[in-house]
């Protein structure tokens, strides 16, 4: 029996300050509690001491502490064959009445209830971490009484700086109807949950000015020259030369297997991730794609398998190609003199995979890959008008469309539809008239930030200028994780 070590330990510490913390750990828990549905387990005893840190990191952009987490103990999970099935008489199934007092949901204490009970805890986890205090104060196990105690949450101090979305949210699982308390599919549609849907799905547009012409004006310069990475399990090292001679380092010694790719003077590292099955190292791959339609994979033997497709320059991704569950192939357009994007909206549905993926072009008509299924709609997610896909990856699972399906765009956005077997991996996305010159990482192994040139600056750069490219950086990509 395997399990992963979580180095951050229990119990979990709490929250606090910003609500963008607990909306962080919310998704996650939610995918997981999803995810357990979908495999139709019950867990019966979710709670703060079962909900374990893997890491934890500061995000600049919200000034907040944000977490990485995983739920724990299984003790007392039970599977259930009517989950998702046919059967949704709650009254007519009888179960253990089993839990933790301050989580238990009001149905429990009657013996019979189903997956809903898990929704009633997550929503005790929720108010605990934005409140620092539990939403109720439970003395009695006796039905009709605790019914009584659960019926309104604590109005408290802290509950009363909690925004209208998060107390909305959160009222919705403190229901003690379950019939009217809110599941995997009003969660994951909540407008509380999209700002980090949006974080992890759709990043926002660099803040950098990008060309808006189809073809790049000046000197069409590559600022890196060669990549060399060693890799063994996952990667160890990595190192970005340039072509001024600077050189980026990252990582440890190590590594049995080394890799090397030369890049053409005029080839742009445009797109770069980070498979992180491995949370130590620098992850277990490191990808990076270029202008010239390449895939340059830095890998260790526990990447997990993906399947990649890249546009070169002057051409867009107009759509897909299956054969069963695999991604096999992509369809190229020209990109116009206009830089019109062939593709105007992307929506998905997911569920344990991606059950459907969607494109509606700009001429009117609708590419739909996939069968029918999933419980939680993706998008729409509309495309700029002078905004295109130039890479596509599918995270293979032997089932529906892939555990995961993500795009990259010329706005330096990444959209991602990610079913529950998903697992997160960062992305950047160079906005259109940019390249990546390095990387940056947090905590040493987490793929964080990519610097950039714009390539009006780099060519001035290396024309004019004795300074090395760095005085010239700016960053400002976008990460879509899974």
């Amino acid at each position: 029996l395997e399990q992963d070590i979580m180095s951050m330990g229990n119990p979990f510490p709490g929250l606090g300050g910003a609500e963008f913390s607990s909306q962080y750990v919310a998704n996650q828990l939610l995918e997981g509690i999803g995810y357990m549905q979908a495999h139709r387990v019950l867990h019966r005893d979710l709670k703060l001491e079962n909900i374990l840190l893997s890491g934890s990191s500061y995000s600049d952009l919200h000034k907040c502490d944000i977490h990485n987490v995983k739920i724990a103990d299984f003790g007392l999970s039970k599977f259930d064959c009517n989950i998702r099935g046919s059967s949704r008489h709650l009254l007519e199934r009888t179960m253990t009445a089993v839990g933790t007092p301050d989580y238990v949901a009001p149905e429990v204490l009657d013996g019979k209830y189903d997956e809903r009970v898990d929704f009633w805890s997550f929503g005790v986890i929720l108010y605990a971490m934005l409140c620092g205090r539990m939403p109720f104060t439970v003395s009695s196990l006796s039905p009709d009484l605790h019914k009584e105690e659960v019926s309104q949450v604590r109005d408290c101090e802290s509950w009363s700086l909690v925004s209208d979305d998060g107390q909305d949210f959160v009222k919705g699982l403190l229901t003690v109807d379950p019939d009217q308390r809110y599941g995997l599919l009003q969660c994951s549609e909540h407008v509380w949950l999209r700002e980090v849907a949006a974080n992890t799905c759709a990043m926002p547009l660099s803040t950098a000015p990008a060309l808006k012409t189809g073809t790049v004006q000046g000197n069409n310069v590559g600022v890196v020259d060669t990549i060399i990475g060693r890799a063994a399990g996952g990667v160890h090292s990595l190192e970005m030369q340039l072509r001024d001679g600077t050189v980026h380092a990252h990582g440890t010694e190590g590594g049995a297997v080394p890799t090397t790719f030369s890049l053409e003077a005029d080839e742009l590292i445009v797109g770069v991730m980070q498979d992180f099955s491995l949370t130590e190292l620098l992850g277990s791959a490191l990808v990076f794609y270029t202008s010239k339609g390449r895939i340059m994979a830095v890998q260790g033997t526990e990447a997990r398998t993906r399947r990649r497709f890249v546009a070169p320059g002057g051409r867009q991704i107009s759509g897909l190609q299956f054969d069963g569950h695999q991604l096999v192939g992509i369809h190229l357009e020209k990109v116009t003199t206009e830089s019109l994007g062939a593709i105007e909206q992307i929506s998905g549905r997911v569920g344990t995979a991606v059950d459907i993926c969607e494109f509606k072009l700009r001429d009117g008509t609708v590419c739909t890959y996939g069968d029918s299924g999933g419980d939680i709609v993706r998008g729409p997610w509309k495309l700029q008008r002078e905004e295109w896909i130039f890479v596509v990856e599918q995270f293979f699972r032997d089932r529906k469309l892939g555990a995961s399906l993500a795009f990259y765009t010329t706005a330096g956005r990444v959209y991602k539809l990610s079913g529950m077997t998903a697992v997160r991996s960062p992305r950047f996305a160079a906005p259109f008239g940019e390249q990546v010159c390095d990387l940056c990482f947090e905590n040493g192994s987490t793929l964080a930030e990519l610097p950039s040139l714009r390539l009006l600056d780099i060519s001035k750069c290396l024309l004019e200028s004795e300074k090395p490219l760095e005085a010239v950086r700016h960053s400002m990509f976008s990460l879509g994780s899974e």
